[in-house]
């Protein structure tokens, strides 16, 4: 189940993550300076479930659980990354496109599902 659908977010895959912060402290023009490490490229969460969905070879029967919702005036609807400054200033870009990252993080959980609990709603 999830909540909402709308938000859009900009997922980043960890090896992308990684290889920015370790750019960023080889970069002296770094320092002292706010630099968004992510891909630039949002998705809502609709799309995202229908993205997977289509990975998995299944049908997605899409549960909306209240308790998942945030209140009323706290989502935050679009959340997408300018990373111009790392590319300019760091020589640094993503390299793990979303498919690539969610193939390598489906692959990951079916090798780990003895200690994944897709079950478990943690608050």
């Amino acid at each position: 189940s999830l909540g909402s659908l709308e938000p859009i977010r900009d997922f980043i895959f960890v090896d992308d993550t990684v290889e920015g912060f370790i750019h960023a402290t080889y970069s002296d023009s770094s320092i002292g300076k706010t630099i968004n490490i992510g891909h630039g490229n949002p998705i809502s969460i609709r799309e995202l479930v229908e993205k997977i969905s289509l990975l998995l070879g299944k049908k997605a029967h899409i549960v909306k659980d209240s308790q998942r919702l945030r209140p009323e005036n706290s989502e935050v609807m679009k959340l997408h990354c300018c990373n111009k400054l790392a590319k300019n200033i760091m020589n640094w870009e993503p390299t793990v496109e979303l498919e690539q990252g969610l193939l390598s993080t489906i692959d990951w959980i079916k090798k780990n599902l003895i200690s994944y609990q897709p079950n478990y709603y943690m608050i």
